[in-house]
């Protein structure tokens, strides 16, 4: 399966505890030349119209990459284009789960949107 199948609908979108909206997507492209790419989620494609634009420097606060399955909020940036926010988690790998185990981050790490 693809990797964004192996994430529950459920996920597919939610509300942060700051209540923004989060969006669950696969990094379908990045141009190294450009350190960017782009975030396929179907749900903010509707709510946008677009692919959602991402820094290579939010990707890699992530440690996320092409194909894998992230969560993330969103902002426009001055032009209009819906932009990811940092912090990014990546959910799931090209190949598999990203992570294994339990993860307590440290009090405010995450920031208030997660």
């Amino acid at each position: 399966p693809t990797p964004a199948a192996t994430v529950p609908a459920s996920m597919l979108t939610g509300t942060s505890k700051a209540g923004n909206t989060l969006y669950t997507g696969v990094v379908s492209s990045f141009r190294p030349e450009k350190n960017s790419g782009s975030i396929l989620s179907e749900a903010a494609k509707r709510e946008f119209g677009r692919e959602v634009y991402v820094f290579g420097a939010v990707l890699e606060r992530g440690d996320a990459g092409l194909g894998d399955t992230v969560c993330f909020g969103v902002h426009t940036n001055a032009k209009g284009v819906p932009q990811a926010s940092s912090p990014l988690l990546r959910l799931a790998a090209a190949a598999g789960f990203a992570l294994i185990g339990t993860y307590q981050p440290a009090s405010g790490e995450l920031g208030p949107d997660f």
